[in-house]
């Protein structure tokens, strides 16, 4: 019952996740690997933190936690490529 909710969640999630991968190469095309870099270890430290905070939840409270890290890695990649190319 559990997996058919996580799978709305993780099918949402990678739209969200499509973005993060066109902005990335981006960013790697503008020769900002260091910065791309920097973004990914924060969205590694994020998923960490908020799967354990949201594990009582069960399977679903990971779903949530995918969802909200790679909400926060549009803003940082969206931020990062702004202050880069001043779009």
């Amino acid at each position: 019952i559990q997996g058919i909710a996580l799978l709305q969640i993780v099918a949402l999630s990678t739209i969200i996740s499509s973005v993060n991968y066109i902005v990335g190469t981006f960013l790697t095309i503008f020769h900002h690997v260091k910065l791309l870099i920097i973004i990914n270890l924060i969205s590694s430290v994020v998923i960490l933190v908020s799967s354990y905070l949201l594990l009582h939840n069960g399977i679903i409270g990971i779903g949530y936690a995918t969802i909200i890290t790679q909400f926060i890695l549009l803003i940082l990649y969206c931020a990062a490529l702004y202050k880069v190319k001043k779009i």
